[in-house]
């Protein structure tokens, strides 16, 4: 079951995903990029209600279960590092490295500093770019 803060942030995250994110003009890769972007930014801040915003509702709930918001964002780009220390410098030191867009689908790739990549499935929903979690067998 999900801690209460977690919970209590996955309904604000919801409330806030009505209203999107991102600047809905620009081409599908900049918008998509935009999104990562705001994803590895809210990571950074351990600001899970910012995070859950940018999700698809799939993804929301795995990174729930996840228990904090740096695990869940180290679940959420496929990261399988051994410690908490290692998962901090991950998430605080992650950069956009590229991203590849087709139609309402796109993989970003995240350059992380001292480890393998991580990676990034994105759909879009209507003009917004959501992460939907690390692509299979990441």
């Amino acid at each position: 079951m999900p801690r209460p803060h977690v919970a209590t942030a996955v309904s604000a995250a919801l409330a806030v995903a009505v209203g999107g994110c991102g600047d809905p003009a620009g081409s599908g890769p900049e918008r998509a990029g935009s999104a990562v972007q705001a994803f590895l930014d809210a990571c950074a801040r351990q600001d899970t209600a910012a995070v859950l915003a940018i999700l698809t509702p799939a993804q929301r709930h795995a990174f729930a279960d996840a228990g904090s918001a740096l695990d869940g964002c180290a679940q959420t780009a496929g990261l399988r590092l051994r410690d908490r220390g290692e998962v901090r410098r991950a998430v605080e030191g992650a950069t956009l490295a590229s991203i590849l867009v087709e139609g309402d689908e796109g993989t970003a790739t995240l350059a992380i500093p001292d480890e393998p990549a991580g990676h990034l499935d994105l759909q879009e929903h209507g003009l917004q770019w959501r992460i939907h979690g690390a692509p299979e067998g990441a």
